[in-house]
């Protein structure tokens, strides 16, 4: 399922790839976190649309710090990912997350709501 997600061929269905992004949020494990922190990631983010969305639905069924890191890291960036889609689906998958994605979640889910924090004086 991994090598299907990853997508050696450029014209592999991408309805088969986003269906693996589901599988591996069943199966869980380290290796199927990597492959999709690596899809949310996405090589070419306008062509991978679709499974950078199911990819961070995925990661946040299966939670963890990695997991949740390359979340926040969809709403924060060094810039905000710019498919809203992506992003929505990210501030959702945190918000699933609950408690156990930690203050950095909360955090970055309001800042998503309300804009950046302002370095107070």
């Amino acid at each position: 399922l991994i090598g299907v997600l990853r997508g050696p061929r450029p014209d592999q269905d991408c309805c088969v790839r986003c269906e693996s992004a589901v599988a591996l949020a069943s199966i869980g494990g380290d290796k199927a976190k990597r492959a999709l922190i690596e899809a949310l990631r996405g090589p070419n983010p306008d062509e991978w649309h679709h499974l950078r969305t199911r990819a961070a639905k995925a990661l946040g069924q299966l939670g963890g710090d990695n997991a949740t890191e390359a979340l926040i890291g969809v709403l924060r960036g060094p810039g905000p990912d710019e498919d809203k889609a992506v992003r929505r689906e990210a501030a959702v998958a945190l918000g699933e997350l609950g408690e156990s994605g930690g203050d950095s979640a909360v955090e970055a889910l309001i800042e998503a709501v309300s804009g950046p924090k302002q370095d107070q004086e």
